[in-house]
């Protein structure tokens, strides 16, 4: 588990852990690659499905590293959006196809402009360093 710890929390910054699982149990979101907690405040906030994204990767050899980078995005914008909620565009969309795996090799998938909105802007004091 990839976690961030052991430093002064500033800004209103949270703990945010993300955690691999290998052997999913197929109950658990069917067809999902990862989930986040958005509402939770700290610890384990994103899974990452590798044995389900496994099969995404082996057909999308030469895009590995920027598949995982935009599942991993996605999640991470839910947490920090504070919400579950999912675009029919761009890297919040629902669910990829395989042509937009296929582009994520080429091009990062951006956010909506909706999607924007939705992240909150860091308070003043934190841009005055």
């Amino acid at each position: 588990m990839w976690t961030a710890r052991d430093h002064a929390m500033e800004c209103g910054e949270r703990e945010v852990g993300l955690t691999f699982s290998r052997q999913t149990n197929e109950v658990l979101l069917p067809g999902a690659m990862a989930y986040a907690l958005p509402y939770a405040d700290g610890g384990l906030r994103i899974t990452i499905f590798l044995d389900r994204l496994h099969p995404v990767l082996a057909r999308n050899p030469n895009s590995r590293g920027a598949i995982l980078g935009h599942v991993i995005a996605h999640e991470v914008v839910h947490v920090v959006q504070g919400i579950k909620r999912h675009s029919d565009l761009g890297l919040m969309k629902g669910r990829w196809s395989e042509d937009d795996f296929q582009k994520m090799g080429v091009k990062a998938m951006g956010l909506t402009p909706s999607d924007r909105l939705l992240v909150p802007k860091r308070p003043s004091q934190c841009n005055q360093r």
